[in-house]
């Protein structure tokens, strides 16, 4: 331990600069740490390991100690360097969860207790005391609505929610439900970092929920069709209150399934407000967003042009189009001399047969539209077979002309 603290009063001797020639001793501290149960009837945590990081005003590390309870459930930190403008993190692990305390430089000399928990998978021990969702913006061109959902929740027993994260079906997360069609989610929460996982309509937090007062908060956007949206929000964990707030510059935007109450001002911004009060685990409300922006002319113009289920529908028949109109453009073609094939005459009465030699370019024509789209693949082959058919009659008509490889 001395010689670890001794390299960090090198460094730290180092960082701030050794040119004045003046030093002073780092000041220390000693810091007792107790643990203690706060499961009724449980057991103290009896040689349980305890960890210390220590950081400095910049943020950086500058010492790091570990220990071990007694049998009461107490072990005393020496030596500790005292860091001006740092904290101290003190963790223990307990039951497979993290508990951990923040103290700052003054607050060591009083010591501090870590308290822990038993744990349970009863999500029911968990109550969401209120469930605010903000709609936030509309975009009308895109049919879209952003929104952000803040739960205040309380864990009110001894116990820490510890979800199984290996039988999910047990279901012992905390839930929460989403509109139809939602994406671009995003979760914060001060509760410890876990995993995020769908579920159904919406996602799962695995985080433990010890004892006390959390908060989760998540945005996303879902579309709606026409001007409304109409959805079950079913409120698995129930709540005591249940809010929805529209800003005033969304106006006329209603909501309905909901209660009608006094407007809500929060800083600059005032709201109008919708509720229900004291809904019981999964019964959940019948949600209504009505009088939503449309669309303007332009917007839905472009939407449909750009729309890829309109031009699947579309390309059957524009492909039939396109074939009538080069049907009719191959009938018209003799006549106005488009793409026309020179023709040889002959006497009265002779078959007059194309030369062969104009066939051939005219193959190499075709085969150049092709790859370049300006032909479907079924009327290429049927053409080019066509030419060929021609091209092997005029062969044998003339047989002095021996074919080539087309």
């Amino acid at each position: 331990m001395v010689q670890v603290l001794a390299v960090v009063v090198v460094s730290a001797l180092i960082a701030v600069g050794l040119g004045a020639g003046v030093t002073s001793a780092q000041e220390e501290v000693n810091v007792e740490v107790r643990v203690v149960n706060g499961t009724a009837g449980a057991e103290a945590p009896v040689a349980l390991p305890i960890l210390l990081l220590a950081t400095g005003l910049d943020g950086r590390v500058a010492a790091t100690a570990q220990g071990q309870t007694d049998d009461a459930g107490a072990f005393e930190f020496g030596d500790l360097p005292l860091l001006k403008g740092g904290q101290y993190v003190f963790s223990v692990d307990y039951a497979g969860v993290l508990y951990t305390e923040v103290l700052l430089p003054e607050e060591l000399s009083e010591g501090v207790q870590i308290d822990v928990y038993d744990t349970t998978r009863d999500v029911t021990v968990v109550q969401f005391r209120r469930q605010v969702m903000v709609i936030a913006g509309v975009d009308a061109s895109e049919r879209e609505v952003s929104a952000i959902e803040f739960v205040l929740l309380a864990n009110e027993s001894d116990r820490t929610l510890l979800p199984d994260v290996s039988n999910p079906a047990m279901m012992s997360f905390l839930r929460f439900s989403l509109p139809p069609g939602s994406h671009d989610l995003d979760v914060q929460s001060n509760l410890p970092s876990r995993e995020i996982i769908s579920v159904g309509s919406g996602f799962a937090v695995t985080s433990p929920v010890v004892p006390g007062a959390h908060s989760v908060e998540f945005s996303y956007i879902f579309p709606y069709e026409v001007n409304e949206l109409s959805y079950r929000q079913p409120l698995l964990q129930g709540a005591e209150v249940y809010q929805v707030l529209v800003p005033d510059r969304l106006t006329p935007v209603r909501v309905g399934g909901l209660n009608k109450v006094e407007p809500v001002q929060i800083q600059d911004t005032r709201y109008q407000a919708w509720e229900s009060r004291g809904i019981s685990p999964g019964q959940g409300v019948e949600l209504e967003l009505v009088n939503l922006p449309e669309p303007s002319l332009p917007d839905r113009i472009e939407k449909t042009v750009t729309s890829a289920s309109l031009w699947q529908a579309m390309l059957p028949g524009a492909l039939a189009a396109l074939l009538a109109v080069l049907l009719l453009f191959g009938a018209f073609q003799g006549r106005v001399g488009l793409r026309s094939v020179p023709r040889v005459s002959g006497g009265l009465g002779e078959d007059v047969i194309p030369d062969r030699e104009s066939m051939i370019h005219e193959i190499a024509d075709l085969d150049d539209r092709f790859e370049s789209g300006e032909l479907v693949d079924s009327e290429y082959r049927g053409q080019r077979q066509a030419l060929k058919s021609r091209v092997l009659e005029a062969t044998q008509r003339s047989p002095e002309q021996s074919p080539d490889r087309i």
